[in-house]
């Protein structure tokens, strides 16, 4: 398997180099005015990084999935770390609000739900930062008890 994986990205790595040569003999003027170029150098391109962005999500996926089946004793850290961010997730979202203010109905497309949902990001960011913040002062505080 591990074989396949060197193998897959060698394929990769030689794919891209080709087109990356390809875009820097043509020049950004000839890619920029000619659609013909653009859909032989930048399309092939792109579909190579979206392939392998495919592919490492995926197979993260399948990994990770498959290690929580084979190590059920380590599932349960890991169910609960889920768990924690959900939580997070879900006091953020009831902390968020909705409102939409006037700049925002400058810039278009805002709605309730987008402002809501903006604002929950922020908050959810915000306790992480925090937690994490708190999670070093306490280590610290820890270690300086110890000595």
């Amino acid at each position: 398997m591990e074989k396949v994986g060197k193998i897959l990205s060698y394929v990769f790595m030689v794919g891209a180099a080709i087109f990356f040569v390809m875009a820097l003999v043509n020049g950004d003027d000839a890619i920029d005015n000619d659609a013909s170029i653009q859909a032989a150098v930048i399309d092939p391109f792109m579909y190579i990084a979206y392939f392998a962005a495919g592919l490492a999500s995926l197979l993260t996926v399948i990994f990770a999935v498959y290690f929580l089946i084979t190590h059920p004793e380590k599932a349960k850290n890991s169910l609960i770390g889920i768990g924690a961010l959900v939580v997070v997730f879900g006091i953020a979202y009831v902390l968020a609000s909705g409102n939409v203010t006037e700049a925002m109905t400058k810039v278009g497309g805002v709605t309730e739900t987008t402002s809501k949902r903006v604002g929950m990001g922020l908050i959810t960011f915000y306790l992480l930062v925090g937690i994490a913040v708190l999670a070093v002062v306490i280590s610290s505080f820890k270690t300086i008890v110890r000595r």
